[in-house]
């Protein structure tokens, strides 16, 4: 491991000729990144329950709440497997405001001022940068 990796040193890195610094996670952002996945994964279960009968939300609705704790960036490490978890997790670390949410939180400790919003636009131009130089 080098000094930096040791402490967490942030890398640099320009998007539109501004120069940004990311940090990687603590235990803060990776706590702050698994309640926004549980969070999504309530609301979207609680959206699909909306439309059943009452009486078939009960036992579906107790295993949701046994699911959300199990929803971590750490699912599936011990075991290796890929399980009912992992692909939970994985559906929303993929989704556009997953990525979006990762980044964000990477650079929010060196760029505070930066919204959520902010860093979906910086993310959406660096897409059109590298699309421009592929082409």
């Amino acid at each position: 491991m080098s000094n930096a990796d040791a402490v967490a040193a942030p890398i640099e890195f320009e998007i539109g000729g501004k120069r940004y610094r990311m940090r990687p996670f603590t235990f803060r952002e990776i706590g702050e990144y698994e309640r926004w996945i549980q969070d999504q994964y309530q609301r979207d279960t609680e959206r699909i329950f909306a439309s059943w009968p009452i009486e078939e939300q009960t036992a579906e609705r107790q295993k949701m709440l046994a699911t959300i704790p199990r929803l971590t960036m750490t699912a599936g490490l011990s075991t290796g497997e890929v399980d009912e978890y992992v692909r939970i997790v994985h559906r929303y670390v993929s989704s556009v405001e997953g990525v979006t949410r990762m980044f964000w939180l990477g650079i929010r400790k060196e760029h505070p001022d930066t919204t959520l919003d902010q860093a979906a636009d910086l993310l959406t131009s660096s897409v059109d940068m590298i699309k421009g130089i592929e082409s």
